[in-house]
């Protein structure tokens, strides 16, 4: 990607716009977090839990939760697991997108579904050309 700043530049503006949108905290980082727990992508998840895990209320139970899929503390957990396990899988079905849509407006769903694929793009990016783990290091992801 160094050879390559014009890309790194895009991907960066990409992900950074993905970030800044009006979802909660919570549901965003949940949603990144289990697409970086089924993608196996552990330097994007250490970066998250440290960057973001606090300010999203989440505690090492929750990340857990979000690594086995089975995390449902508040209203909207379980929509944004299935929301990035559906973009991991590839599979939108209608019972998701109800329920997305029931959660939010219609300019939230599709800022939503953004943000988990441009995550499973940066995955992909960061297991491809195998960016290491950052020295920062997390607890909830595997070592």
């Amino acid at each position: 990607m160094a050879a390559q700043p014009a890309v790194l530049a895009e991907l960066r503006s990409e992900t950074r716009n993905a970030l800044t949108g009006t979802s909660p905290v919570r549901f965003r980082e949940i949603v990144v977090l289990r697409i970086c727990a089924r993608a196996g992508c552990w330097p994007e998840w250490d970066v998250h839990v440290v960057l973001f895990a606090q300010a999203a209320g989440l505690n090492q139970a929750d990340l857990l939760g979000i690594r086995t899929g089975q995390l449902m503390s508040h209203e909207h957990d379980g929509l944004a697991i299935r929301l990035a396990d559906a973009a991991i899988s590839n599979e939108m079905d209608d019972r998701l997108w109800e329920g997305l849509s029931a959660a939010g407006s219609p300019d939230q769903v599709i800022e939503w579904i953004t943000l988990a694929g441009q995550y499973v793009k940066v995955c992909w990016m960061s297991i491809a050309l195998a960016v290491p783990r950052p020295s920062i290091g997390s607890e909830g992801g595997p070592r």
